[in-house]
């Protein structure tokens, strides 16, 4: 009997070529038929940094090291009216903002008032305080000061030869410690230039110079770094930036500008706009203008130099971090423009380098509003415009709610 095996082979080998057909039939359905398949994220996917408020745009996916970040505040006008330099302990001014003022490598604010231990204290017209008000903004965390502004000659040669020393004093004791500080806005005299610093910080070369375009009295003009709102003396000043920038390379050059405009406006006129273009335009990475005793507009820029990342900031003005301009707050909600003087900013900037340290760029920005409240024992002291001191005023003080609330809606609503 033949055996079958043959036949049975062939009709397997049939079938198996049949299933195998139908197999290669099979790759030409359209991928989109199948399911995904399961993606690995934490293999794929670059660590998320978590954004923190108003971050200004996506940063790169590769940046320095958080720790080798540098972070600035910048504050407004620090000044000492009799409300103010009357109070015993002035540590007080501080201790509801101490948190940002501290939380920074360089915090900046404009001391308006020569600093003069030998002349009594004086308030508006001609301002004097002494060391001690000082030094307690000092101890709050400001550690970069503009002397320049339209009382630093108030007291004429004498108040101003005083703060300078005192500033030198202050800058050679600091200089050692963790947290230097550093002064710019006098000079010694006709013959010398501009002051001015060069700071260095954490692998950061930080260029400050502060200026004013506007002084009371015209009497010894020279001992202050001044810029008359005149044509050539602008383009002299332009000229300056362009040339000390050159002769000190530096990540991000920091102008304080006192400015010769009217106060109490929060406008920014377009004069006065194409004046900050310009000084931008010539060197200046971060512009901090003040004067007008409120808070106005703030903006960021991209450059040519660097297209991808932000790298200049204007502020046209932080408003008064600390006065005694609002001495009756109008609690009927009535509003006059002194009541704007009781409000201020603190302006938080992170910046960061790109990974071959070629290009410093601006990482986030943060905005914190801030009021001087007068406390129960008529105290001027500093608090922040958050939803904590409104429950606290609600709880504590509710003659107060309604006008604060409305203060805060007011900072909130200024164009950034």
């Amino acid at each position: 009997m033949k055996k079958s095996f043959p036949c049975y082979s062939i009709i397997c080998f049939c079938i198996l070529n049949l299933i195998l057909i139908s197999c290669k039939s099979t790759s030409l359905v359209e991928p989109e038929e199948f399911p995904e398949p399961e993606i690995q994220t934490e293999e794929i996917i670059p660590e998320v940094i978590p954004e923190p408020p108003r971050e200004i745009f996506k940063a790169p996916r590769v940046y320095q090291p958080e720790n080798e970040e540098l972070t600035l505040v910048f504050a407004g006008d620090i000044m000492a009216h009799e409300q103010n330099y009357k109070m015993k302990d002035y540590s007080k001014i501080w201790n509801g903002i101490r948190d940002i003022t501290t939380d920074s490598d360089l915090t900046f604010g404009n001391i308006e008032a020569p600093v003069n231990n030998d002349d009594a204290w004086s308030s508006y017209p001609s301002f004097n305080m002494h060391e001690d008000y000082l030094q307690a903004a000092i101890d709050a965390g400001f550690n970069v000061f503009s002397l320049a502004n339209n009382h630093s000659n108030d007291k004429y040669k004498k108040g101003m030869t005083a703060t300078m020393t005192l500033s030198e004093q202050i800058q050679e004791k600091t200089k050692d410690s963790e947290r230097p500080v550093y002064f710019s806005g006098l000079k010694h005299g006709k013959e010398a230039g501009f002051s001015y610093n060069l700071i260095e910080v954490k692998g950061w070369k930080i260029l400050f110079v502060a200026i004013t375009q506007l002084l009371n009295r015209p009497n010894d003009s020279d001992y202050v770094n001044y810029v008359p709102s005149k044509k050539d003396s602008k383009a002299a000043f332009v000229k300056w930036i362009k040339k000390t920038k050159e002769e000190n390379p530096c990540d991000f050059f920091i102008l304080s500008l006192h400015t010769n405009e009217e106060e109490y406006i929060r406008e920014v006129t377009k004069k006065q706009r194409n004046w900050y273009t310009e000084l931008m335009d010539s060197g200046v990475d971060i512009l901090w203008a003040n004067h007008a005793h409120l808070i106005k507009r703030q903006e960021i820029f991209m450059t040519e130099r660097n297209s991808r990342y932000p790298s200049k900031l204007l502020m046209c003005a932080n408003g008064n971090t600390i006065s005694g301009q609002r001495r009756e707050p109008n609690l009927n909600l009535k509003f006059t423009e002194r009541d704007d003087t009781g409000d201020g900013l603190l302006y938080k900037a992170v910046l960061r380098k790109t990974p071959d340290s070629s290009q410093a760029f601006i990482f986030k920005t943060e905005r914190f509003f801030i009021t001087t409240y007068k406390n129960t024992a008529d105290e001027y002291i500093l608090k922040k415009l958050d939803d904590d001191f409104l429950e606290y005023l609600n709880e504590n003080r509710p003659s107060w709610l309604e006008y604060i609330k409305k203060r805060k809606e007011i900072c909130e609503s200024i164009e950034d």
